[in-house]
Parts: C-alpha cells; structure tokens; sequence
C-alpha cells in the first residue's frame, strides 16, 4: 500500500480528503502542522507529499525546503495544494522544485490525477 502524507491546518479538509484517498486504498497520514508532519517523516518515508502552503508557524515553503534537505526524502513527489491561485504563488512553487501544485477549491478527480501522474 502506497502512503500519501497530507499536510493542512484545515481539519475538514484532511478529514474529507484522507477519507476520499484511503478509498483508493493509499495509507494516508495526516498532519495540520508543519511540526507535525515533521515528525511523521521521522518514522515513515511516503511515497507522495501533499501539502497546504499557508499554515500557521511553519509553512509550506518552509516544509519544501526541510524535505529537500534529507537525502532519504528528496525523490519523494511533492505536491503543494493551496488556495494561492494567483501565478505568482503557482510560480514560486514550481520553481522551488515541487513537482506540482493544485488549487483550492479542487475535485476529487483533479487530485487523483496529480496523484498518479506523481506515482
């Protein structure tokens, strides 16, 4: 079973998009904080990194930057999913060296798609 690693600080979103992701048989892990997601990789290497940018503390760039920075984590897919539509953000995500980056809102389909372009 593959395992995604989903990063919020919205806990509806995680709820409802774990829910949709473990459907599709992935192991999902969740975390509402950079902190937290932090820790998940200490103990497990996904396959797949989705993560919100804008998140109190620590955000998303921030979270890019640290799992770039370890070897065992650098040909992990990571995708950031953000409300941040404007290009600019978009920009700046694809050339920090995410793989991709979806929009809020989005579709379930969207997301499985991204997913399996990724995998």
């Amino acid at each position: 079973q593959q395992t995604i690693l989903l990063v919020d600080d919205e806990e509806s979103l995680l709820d409802i998009v774990g829910s949709v992701l473990e459907a599709e048989n992935f192991g999902v892990l969740t975390a509402r904080s950079v902190d937290k997601a932090i820790e998940h990789l200490s103990t497990t290497t996904p396959d797949i990194i989705i993560s919100d940018i804008t998140m109190p503390g620590k955000n998303g760039f921030d979270f890019f930057t640290h799992v770039r920075s370890l070897p065992h984590l650098q040909h992990v897919p990571f995708l950031f999913l953000s409300a941040h539509s404007d290009s600019e953000s978009v920009v700046a995500g694809k050339e920090m060296g995410s793989d991709d980056y979806l929009t809020k809102p989005f579709t379930v389909e969207q997301l499985k798609e991204k997913i399996e372009k990724l995998m």
